[in-house]
């Protein structure tokens, strides 16, 4: 379990680092991949970013005992 939430957080983290790399030099990113890439790859890291954290947030939460 704890190896998961490490493997997920470092997924998320990345993303977050590549989320922050694409506001920072949007116009650099656009030209080197295309404007259709560019808003595909952007999509996703936003994807992985808000879920990453999401199931992060969701795994640290103890179930509720039966």
């Amino acid at each position: 379990m704890k190896y998961t939430l490490r493997v997920l957080s470092a997924v998320a983290g990345l993303c977050f680092l590549g989320t922050i790399c694409f506001l920072l030099w949007p116009k650099e990113l656009k030209e080197r991949l295309g404007d259709d890439v560019f808003k595909l790859t952007y999509q996703f890291l936003l994807l992985v970013v808000i879920g990453g954290c999401a199931l992060s947030c969701l795994l640290r939460v103890p179930a509720p005992s039966r």
